[in-house]
């Protein structure tokens, strides 16, 4: 039998801007290939979001496959 671990945890190394004052935190991560797979026009529409409480960065994470390699992904985080 084996355990899940809380994404927190799982995640810690990426630094995530936890605002624990906001009422409602919405992260998303996205290998970047996948998100890439949606239409251009969704991503220019996300991207070109003027809200302040939404945020995209690119970040590294390790392979849910082999954890020794890095894939590129992408963190969306949505907080108010």
């Amino acid at each position: 039998m084996w355990t899940i671990e809380h994404p927190n945890k799982t995640f810690s190394y990426l630094n995530i801007n936890y605002q624990a004052n906001k009422t409602l935190r919405l992260f998303a991560l996205i290998r970047e290939a996948k998100y890439y797979s949606f239409s251009s026009e969704d991503r220019a529409r996300l991207e070109a979001s003027v809200n302040s409480n939404l945020s995209i960065k690119n970040v590294q994470i390790k392979s849910p496959d082999n954890p020794v390699k890095q894939v590129s992904a992408k963190l969306i985080s949505y907080q108010i």
